[in-house]
């Protein structure tokens, strides 16, 4: 993983083909003591671990490739839990065919290129809109009991 930019809140990471791509977003958030924020990115995967979340069961129902797509759209957030960063990533990705695919990331192995910008920002205003603080807490933890759960 390499950093590509970084200035005030916003980081921008790259990394390259055989490299996973959580797995060294969580490390840098780590080192950067980044506690919240928000993530966006796109590329390249030869593999991903992919998932829907069943909301009768409450479980992940998850899925891997092993096939290069276009990582058309990643999207997510980061918040901490237990002093660890959490990150909860959705995706959209494209196949050859041109058919589209998506769901929460667990996974990611960069082909050719991958790239991911992060800004972060306090936790608190990481919720905004929602004026019940206890809520936006409680939902807050839950999204990360849950990432933590699925490791």
């Amino acid at each position: 993983m390499r950093v590509i930019h970084q200035s005030n809140n916003t980081h921008v990471l790259a990394w390259d083909r055989g490299e996973e791509v959580l797995l060294g977003f969580r490390e840098y958030l780590a080192r950067q003591n980044i506690r919240a924020g928000h993530l966006t990115g796109l590329g390249a995967a030869e593999s991903l671990e992919i998932a829907f979340y069943n909301l009768a069961t409450k479980e992940y129902e998850r899925r891997k490739t092993n096939y290069d797509v276009e990582i058309l759209s990643l999207v997510g957030n980061v918040a901490l839990m237990e002093g660890a960063p959490v990150i909860h990533m959705h995706g959209t990705f494209g196949k050859r065919d041109f058919l589209a695919f998506g769901g929460h990331i667990f996974s990611i192995v960069a082909a050719a290129s991958c790239s991911a910008s992060t800004t972060n920002q306090p936790a608190s205003t990481c919720f905004a809109g929602c004026d019940d603080f206890s809520f936006r807490a409680r939902l807050l933890i839950w999204c990360a009991e849950i990432e933590k759960s699925s490791y």
